[in-house]
């Protein structure tokens, strides 16, 4: 240190007692120093970085830059088109009542918040990188995904509709127009949604394939649109028993013909009973006629709108491809429905994403025929459909002279 700089500290130190009336401090001179001295050694320079601190470099914010996006940058990432998320936004801001700010950091705009949940959803990533991206504690991502799935599920009454009086006339008339069927107003399978193992009756969760799930029932219609969900029982389920607890079966039971006018029914896998509003395919035994092997072809390429329609879904919602985080089944089971709701919006917005099929861990279980008994069959319904389908010529079988 040359001269100048040592007189300088000495003086200061001298007068340590009359610091506090003094205009010049410990960083004033070494500053200074500093600049009084363009050419001052390096470690100089290492005694002015220890003793003045670097401020934190501020990142940009992930919703500014998610702005910034391009419609399809946009896309890409949220898996949804900009004017459906925005929609989500506006209603979101109408329809929910913003709490006062009592001090602290400052709320969370309905922006911010629609932001995290669709990129929770999208992207599957885990709460400690969402909440780094979104600069928000832990516990704040959780409590914006929970509250805005519980809004989201709020509208399932707006979007998730049972078809009709006119709705339903025109859902079977668009299933005709499709696959050559008539009486059809929807068709009903499940899927896995794979969950980390669970802390309490796991084994109840331990499906077919090793892994642990819910079963995500759903009735879908010709436009791929859910009609009837249910999201409460565990993987190692039957489907049978999955459909005969749920809320559709009831209703189907005592209100058959507000569910059904005009005899019309639904198409389901071969794991499903067959009755009245419930057609099922014929059990391939290597016993079927001709006949019956087309009406199957004919009724599999039908009931292909149930398996697109997880498909979107999954593909959209990478979240609901498999949770890799612990959480409560709650919690779960109304991402998943929140998932369905939001779905059923997209498909209002003629926002239909990316249609790539997703290729899960294991097939929608629908498409696994069962060797378990299934009780109260009745194939009545079924033959009449089968015979109809011949007459009018939409199967044609050969004869033999």
């Amino acid at each position: 240190m040359d001269e100048e700089k040592i007189n300088l500290l000495n003086k200061f130190f001298a007068n340590k007692d009359q610091v506090e009336n003094d205009t010049m401090g410990i960083v004033d001179i070494l500053n200074n120093i500093s600049s009084n001295s363009s050419s001052s050694e390096s470690s100089d320079d290492s005694v002015q970085e220890e003793i003045i601190p670097h401020k934190k470099p501020q990142r940009e914010n992930l919703c500014d830059i998610i702005d910034k996006y391009s419609d399809s940058e946009f896309e890409y990432h949220m898996r949804m088109r900009r004017s459906t998320v925005q929609f989500l936004i506006d209603r979101y801001t109408t329809s929910v009542v913003p709490s006062t700010h009592a001090g602290g950091r400052a709320r969370l705009s309905p922006r911010k918040k629609i932001y995290l949940y669709i990129w929770y959803m999208s992207n599957a990533v885990s709460f400690r990188k969402l909440s780094y991206l979104f600069d928000v504690s832990n516990s704040s991502a959780w409590y914006v995904i929970n509250r805005v799935s519980a809004w989201i599920i709020s509208l399932g009454q707006e979007f998730i509709k049972w078809p009709q009086r006119s709705d339903a006339d025109n859902m079977e008339r668009k299933f005709a127009e499709m696959n050559q069927i008539p009486g059809i107003i929807g068709a009903i399978g499940c899927t896995h949604i794979q969950i980390k193992r669970p802390s309490k009756n796991r084994e109840n969760y331990l499906n077919r394939n090793e892994c642990y799930s819910i079963l995500l029932q759903a009735v879908v219609g010709a436009d791929k649109r859910f009609t009837d969900v249910s999201c409460v029982e565990p993987g190692s389920q039957h489907e049978n028993l999955v459909l005969r607890r749920s809320n559709l079966f009831k209703k189907a039971q005592s209100e058959n013909q507000i569910l059904f006018p005009h005899d019309y029914f639904l198409l389901a896998g071969p794991a499903y009973p067959s009755n009245n509003w419930l057609v099922a395919p014929f059990t391939d035994d290597d016993n079927l006629t001709e006949a019956q092997i087309l009406f199957n072809n004919l009724h599999s390429n039908a009931r292909k709108v149930v398996t697109r329609a997880f498909d979107l879904l999954k593909n959209r919602f990478r979240r609901l491809q498999k949770f890799t985080e612990s959480m409560s089944l709650c919690f779960t089971v109304n991402i998943i429905v929140s998932a369905c709701v939001l779905h059923n919006i997209c498909i209002s917005s003629n926002d239909f994403g990316a249609e790539n099929s997703y290729k899960g861990d294991f097939k929608n279980v629908d498409n696994i025929i069962e060797n378990e008994p299934i009780e109260d069959i009745n194939f009545y319904r079924r033959d009449l459909l089968l015979e109809y389908l011949r007459k009018h010529k939409v199967i044609k079988v050969e004869t033999t002279p």
